[in-house]
């Protein structure tokens, strides 16, 4: 918006301040309930001069960053300066309540890997361990895809193991959910994924 009020404001403050109008006429509606701030492209910065209302939460969807590193990855000349600061920056804004910040990922999303399935083996783990370190209290996981996936969709079920049990070791999970979902085939397939996940590093780098 380019009117007199809202010119001076960035994106995320102009997003913010449309948020509390609405958050204002949610807590007649339905008391106790709550709307998201989604921190989103433009939005991903911190608002600098609008604060949250009592029942707004964020939404953190850095769909944009590294997937070959882990969220907070010092290595990473993408994720820490354009993501994983501007997350530390905005968990404040949310009184540091876990309840109040929900992480939104990108870990099934076909659209994004192009049609692709990167297991990810260890970019999930160390975003669980990182996401929950940092205070969030909800990590979320979009699945899109064209088609059916072929086969049980490992990404979407490691994904679920590392929010349940942060920082979790792929290793340990490839031995169990194998056996599980290839019985036949359990020890090819726990090496096929490690080979993917070398070859999928070096296209998502």
């Amino acid at each position: 918006c380019e009117c007199g009020r809202c010119r001076g404001m960035s994106p995320s403050d102009q997003a913010l301040f449309a948020t509390n109008i609405l958050a204002e006429v949610l807590a007649e509606a339905a008391p106790g309930a709550r709307i998201a701030h989604l921190a989103y492209h433009d939005t991903l910065l911190p608002a600098s001069v609008v604060s949250p209302g009592g029942n707004v939460s964020l939404l953190f969807a850095p769909r944009e960053r590294c997937y070959a590193h882990a969220i907070n990855d010092s290595s990473c000349e993408r994720n820490v300066p354009d993501y994983w600061e501007p997350l530390l920056g905005l968990i404040p804004l949310f009184g540091n309540d876990p309840a109040r910040v929900d992480v939104f990922e990108y870990y099934s999303d076909a659209i994004l890997f192009k049609w692709l399935a990167p297991p990810l083996l260890d970019v999930q783990a160390a975003d669980s361990a990182a996401y929950a370190g940092a205070g969030a209290g909800n990590l979320q996981n979009l699945m899109v895809s064209p088609r059916p996936w072929m086969g049980p969709p490992w990404h979407a079920w490691w994904m679920a193991r590392c929010s349940w049990t942060a920082g979790m070791a792929a290793d340990a999970a490839l031995s169990h959910f194998c056996p599980a979902a290839y019985p036949a085939h359990a020890e090819e397939m726990a090496r096929y994924y490690q080979e993917q996940e070398r070859a999928y590093c070096l296209i998502l780098d």
